[in-house]
């Protein structure tokens, strides 16, 4: 090997094992201060694809246990109603099973049967008036049969959505009390010749041919007749009471129905969170198993690139010096 000044081979290979110990040092720091293996797309281009799937997949699951803690709220709200309305039908049939007995006289059944309307108009109140954020509950007539909730973070229904179905309580309100619309009556004249038809409230007569209307009473169509239990063809007042304890008795029946169904959904929400801690857990593990720095192995890489880098710079520092001995031909 000769002496050259212009180019030192031993120098510039200290030099380059020196930049790259400098850069695994630079890394090293970078992985250790961020706690992540994988800062950037080169670090580990397949692993980064890995990762970002399953950090996609943790948040959709959080996403959906929320949704199902919502599923749960809202089958309480609905089912905290129905118990009421389970009571209000209860004591439908009780007043019922006591109109049906002939030691009541009319007035008696009278009050049984306003007590009964009055309870239908307050089932009528729960069904218009039980919601969850604005959403109908019990009251089918606004269009909710059913609601939706997602509870998984794929795209397949059967997998990933629980549905919740509704009862419409105004339903049950109406079969047990009927329809209640205000009464209007037309009221027809001629000249000079005062006419009205009474329609069970005030009356304005038509006078000089002016046609007048009359404001009736509210009328109830349909529901329990309890006061005069109209017997159909071929069967008995009695009979006719049965038949009403009867309807009260599929109502019930009904609202049962209902509540063990939300019971029933109320259960596969909480089965569904159980479920969605476990597969949030697991996938955390393999996310962290893929982007996370193992600490202590990077701290041992790290130890030996610094210690690398200083036997490099006095390395450097040496060869850098072998060409003094050319000065020494000079001389």
């Amino acid at each position: 090997m000769g002496f050259q000044i212009n180019t030192n081979t031993a120098a510039n290979t200290a030099y380059r094992n020196l930049s790259n110990t400098q850069n695994d040092i630079s890394k090293s720091l970078e992985k250790l201060s961020s706690g992540l293996r994988i800062n950037r797309a080169a670090d580990d281009a397949a692993g980064l694809s890995i990762a970002e799937g399953l950090r996609s997949q943790v948040n959709g699951l959080g996403v959906a246990a929320r949704n199902a803690q919502d599923g749960i709220s809202v089958v309480q709200t609905a089912e905290g109603n129905l118990t009421e309305v389970h009571s209000i039908l209860q004591r439908v049939r009780d007043l019922a099973v006591q109109a049906g007995n002939d030691s009541n006289n009319g007035k008696a059944r009278e009050a049984i049967q306003t007590e009964v309307n009055s309870l239908a108009d307050e089932l009528t109140r729960i069904g218009d008036s039980t919601n969850f954020n604005g959403i109908p509950l019990l009251n089918r007539a606004e269009g909710n049969d059913t609601l939706t909730f997602q509870v998984g973070a794929g795209s397949v229904a059967a997998n990933d959505q629980i549905t919740v179905k509704l009862v419409d309580v105004t339903a049950i309100a109406r079969a047990i009390g009927g329809t209640v619309t205000p009464g209007t009556a037309a009221i027809p004249g001629t000249t000079g010749t005062p006419e009205s038809t009474d329609a069970d409230g005030n009356v304005t007569p038509a006078v000089d041919g002016t046609p007048g209307t009359a404001a009736g009473q509210p009328t109830r169509a349909g529901g329990l007749d309890l006061v005069q239990a109209t017997p159909a063809a071929g069967t008995t007042a009695g009979a006719a009471r049965l038949a009403a304890i009867a309807t009260i008795d599929t109502q019930i029946e009904n609202v049962s129905k209902a509540r063990s169904d939300l019971g029933a959904v109320q259960n596969r929400f909480e089965s569904a969170i159980n479920s969605i801690n476990v597969s949030q857990e697991n996938l955390n593990a393999a996310q962290s198993r893929i982007r996370d720095t193992d600490m202590a192995k990077e701290m041992a890489d790290f130890t030996r690139s610094n210690i690398l880098s200083q036997a490099g710079t006095a390395m450097l520092s040496q060869a850098n010096q072998m060409n003094q001995g050319v000065l020494q031909l000079l001389r």
